[in-house]
């Protein structure tokens, strides 16, 4: 069966904390998906680990690789090595739990704008959605007032693509602004993209939780305010029960 999503999970040592991931990804209902995970050179032992893991079916394709390279070019290769009919590619960092099963439910739903999961309360960010399909959906956002108009951009730690505005992460910079730039410039060509605010009840992240020393230099500088510049990145949420808040900034 062809996966709805292909999921793409970078793992650099850490085995404690993809493997809290793994095991609560496997929850997930009612979306067909695959787990493609990527090694990025880590200690064998890790790898031994990982393996156990692709033996109990909690992941689908282990790719891994002989040296780290890094956040950009680590997902690049899991995407090479995803299923090409999958019409979603989502990027979920190692420090990523999911803690209910319609999470990924959900997030499909935003990005093809089902009009039950429309929210009718708002956060802190000033644009609202407009209706209709998206092509990028960032669980959490990046608050820059730099950028303008929304001073919102997304965040991969947990992304969902379109597969058809993919664009592979620019290896010129090696950590997460590559992940910003292709991110930009397939808004800038037209994708529409949106970031999420209440996420906390369907997804934790341990940020950092999956990171390690950094120890390389970008050879382009990033440039975050000219890449977004221009760029509406709508603010979403999502619709929560009629026991749950519409906030969890109202706890």
């Amino acid at each position: 069966m062809t996966p709805q999503v292909s999921i793409v999970i970078l793992n650099w040592q850490h085995p404690e904390v993809i493997d809290i991931c793994l095991r609560r990804l496997a929850m997930t209902e009612g979306v067909d998906y695959e787990v493609v995970v990527v090694d990025n050179g880590s200690d064998p032992d890790v790898v031994s680990a990982l393996r156990k893991h692709h033996q109990d079916g909690l992941i689908d394709t282990l790719v891994p690789l002989p040296l780290n390279l890094y956040f950009s070019e680590g997902n690049n290769v899991g995407v090479q090595h995803t299923d090409p009919d999958s019409p979603y590619i989502l990027l979920m960092n190692s420090d990523v739990a999911v803690m209910r099963p319609d999470w990924l439910v959900k997030l499909l739903a935003w990005m093809e704008g089902t009009a039950e999961y429309r929210p009718t309360v708002w956060g802190l960010m000033p644009t609202q959605p407009k209706g209709g399909p998206l092509d990028i959906v960032s669980a959490g956002w990046s608050h820059d007032a730099s950028v303008e108009p929304s001073h919102a951009r997304p965040e991969g730690w947990c992304c969902l693509f379109r597969r058809s505005v993919w664009r592979d992460l620019n290896p010129a910079h090696p950590w997460h602004n590559g992940f910003e730039q292709a991110t930009a410039e397939s808004v800038r060509a037209g994708a529409r993209c949106g970031v999420l605010f209440n996420y906390a009840l369907y997804l934790v992240h341990r940020e950092g939780a999956s990171g390690g020393a950094v120890g390389f230099t970008e050879t382009e500088p990033p440039n975050i305010a000219s890449w977004f510049a221009g760029l509406d990145i709508e603010c979403l949420d999502f619709t929560l029960g009629p026991n749950e808040h519409s906030s969890y900034l109202e706890w």
